[in-house]
C-alpha cells in the first residue's frame, strides 16, 4: 500500500491490485457498508480488484480517489476515506467521503479523516470549495461535518435522502 497522506493518528493509502484481499476483509467488517454505496457491501476478489483499479486510474488522472485508512500506530486498516469528483449535476466539484468499521467509531477518527481529506483537497489539489454528501439519517456524520467547519448547502443532492454540505468559497 502506497501512503499518500497522513494525519495525526491515521495513514491514507492507495491500494495496489495485490491488496484486493485487504479491501475484501475491510468491507466484511460491520459498519463499512452502512450508509450508501453498494461498492462496500460484500465485495469479492473480482469486485475489489475493479474498485482498486478505478481508484488507481482516478489517482493517476487527478491525484484524487478513495484511500484505505490505517492506524498510524499499528498500520491496521480501519476504514476508507477519500476526495473525488462528484457525480452529475456537480461533476466539476469535489467531495469527501469517509466510513469506518464499527469498532473504530466514536474515537474521533471520522472527524480526523474528514478534516484530512479537506486539507488534502486544499493543499494537494488546490481546491477552494469541497463538498460532502451525507444521508439525512446519518446524524453522526452531520455532526462531524459541522465540527470541521462544513455547513449544509442549498444545492440539490443526487439523491433525495441526502444533503449536500460544503466548505470554502
Amino acid at each position: 500500500m502506497q501512503i499518500v497522506y497522513e494525519s495525526n493518528r491515521l495513514l491514507y493509502g492507495l491500494l495496489s491490485p495485490l491488496d484486493s484481499q485487504i479491501f475484501v476483509s475491510l468491507c466484511s467488517q460491520p459498519g463499512i457498508g452502512e450508509f450508501g454505496s453498494e461498492t462496500y457491501q460484500s465485495p469479492n476478489e473480482r469486485s475489489a480488484l475493479r474498485f482498486i483499479q478505478t481508484q488507481l486510474r482516478s489517482f493517476e488522472k487527478s491525484q484524487s480517489g478513495k484511500f484505505v485508512v490505517s492506524l498510524r500506530s499499528t498500520q491496521i486498516p480501519i476504514g476508507i476515506a477519500g476526495i473525488f469528483q462528484m457525480d452529475e449535476p456537480h461533476e466539476s466539484e469535489f467531495e469527501i467521503n469517509y466510513r469506518f468499521v464499527t469498532d473504530a467509531r466514536g474515537l474521533g477518527y471520522g472527524a480526523e479523516a474528514a478534516l484530512a481529506m479537506v486539507e488534502y483537497g486544499k493543499i494537494k489539489l488546490g481546491l477552494a470549495r469541497i463538498y460532502a454528501a451525507v444521508s439525512k439519517s446519518n446524524v453522526q456524520s452531520r455532526k462531524i461535518l459541522s465540527r470541521i467547519g462544513m455547513a449544509k448547502t442549498n444545492l440539490p443532492s443526487r439523491d433525495a435522502s441526502e444533503e449536500l454540505w460544503g466548505i470554502g468559497q
